[in-house]
């Protein structure tokens, strides 16, 4: 769905004396389809008046920009196994930023979804390598929420320095289709229509314990009870463990693959509750997107979590301490309540987002303007970045 703004640059902020941003991102929009955030970010911020373009490496040494804007390090430059493509892909983005920061003085800005990569597919010393590098680099972060800050802080101690500003994570009211109702959405999913329905939903991935959801749920003896699982799996341990474990209890299914917006509307429509079970989480886009759709949360206090039932409310987000087998029953307790819709999601709109990221960005540029790289230093990143950038990719 398009934003006003997403194709044509709107206003510009109020300090229109200042000098225009562009920003590269990665991701920007190549990733809409699976998770829209990052398109609704920027949409918003061209309605600013602040142009955003992909990062490539080829736009970053053709034309540089005064922001890049990084949110998964850890998705970019780890892709590869072998030693030659973490280091080649590592080097030659520090390269290129370092050629952009002595042509215009380019800032680095990063988004800490994740302190660290949730799965430990890396190579130990590679995913060492980036983490010792990458956030010194960085001349501004945000963080989703403020407890985050802190966070960020004690495990990239390179942060301290560096100026953090809260961006929380805006809302899905735009990309969820709320006009279906429970009873239309159940009737065409196939679900019962008196049924209490506990809802998983987004990327199945070992940090996400839905294999204990699973088991949990079936420890409870309720015929009236249903779960759903409906997200992305890729094929190993994981995907295999849902599978066996859903086939013991004819309560649970499974869709174990990607959700269209309209299939995933549709679930959303349906639930009663939203079950979140995660072992570990410092943000969730998957607890906005249930809220978006007026649908309550179920998650363990952890992360930005709570900072989200303090937000919403108790009768919206149930953060739990204790063990999943009560917070399962308290799910189902959930699913039988009444609540006023809609849920208010004042505090996580995207105009005021957008506002308070242009701001970091221009901090961020400030905070290099004034670091400045001596003219000896420079030279030699100069030389050592262009001799890195015309050898070829292994």
């Amino acid at each position: 769905m398009n934003l006003p703004g997403s194709t044509t640059p709107g206003r510009r902020s109020s300090g229109a004396a200042e000098q225009p941003l562009l920003v590269y991102a990665d991701p920007a929009f190549r990733t809409q389809q699976a998770n829209p955030y990052n398109a609704m970010l920027y949409q918003h911020l061209i309605a600013r008046g602040v142009p955003v373009e992909e990062l490539t490496l080829g736009n970053l040494l053709r034309r540089p920009p005064r922001v890049v804007h990084v949110h998964w390090p850890e998705l970019t430059y780890l892709s590869g196994r072998r030693w030659r493509h973490t280091g080649y892909r590592i080097g030659t983005f520090l390269a290129a930023l370092a050629l952009a920061r002595l042509r215009r003085g380019t800032a680095l800005v990063w988004t800490v979804h994740n302190l660290q990569a949730h799965e430990r597919d890396y190579p130990a010393l590679q995913s060492r390598l980036l983490w010792a590098v990458f956030p010194r680099l960085v001349d501004g972060f945000l963080t989703l929420t403020p407890s985050a800050q802190d966070q960020a802080r004690a495990v990239h101690p390179a942060l301290r320095s560096v100026p953090g500003t809260v961006t929380p994570h805006g809302d899905y009211r735009a990309e969820v289709d709320r006009s279906l109702d429970r009873a239309a959405a159940r009737h065409q999913l196939g679900i019962e229509p008196d049924v209490r329905l506990l809802l998983f939903v987004g990327q199945v991935r070992a940090y996400k314990n839905v294999p204990a959801l699973i088991d949990s749920f079936s420890e409870v003896a309720d015929a009236d009870a249903r779960l759903v699982v409906a997200g992305q799996a890729r094929q190993g341990v994981e995907r295999d463990r849902v599978i066996a474990r859903a086939a013991r209890d004819p309560r649970v299914r499974t869709e174990l693959e990607f959700q269209t917006p309209e299939r995933l509307s549709a679930w959303l429509a349906a639930a009663d509750v939203v079950v979140l079970p995660y072992t570990a989480v410092l943000n969730s886009g998957t607890a906005l997107l249930a809220l978006s759709a007026d649908r309550p949360v179920v998650a363990p206090r952890m992360g930005a979590i709570g900072d989200l039932q303090d937000a919403v409310g108790r009768a919206w987000v149930h953060a739990y301490d204790g063990e999943l087998d009560e917070a399962v029953r308290a799910a189902l307790r959930m699913a039988a309540e009444s609540r006023p819709e809609p849920v208010d999601l004042s505090a996580f709109a995207w105009p005021r987002i957008a506002e308070l990221t242009e701001g970091a960005y221009r901090g961020a540029v400030a905070r290099r303007r004034s670091r400045g790289i001596p003219s000896r230093i420079g030279r030699v990143w100069a030389t050592v970045s262009q001799r890195l950038l015309v050898r070829r990719r292994p």
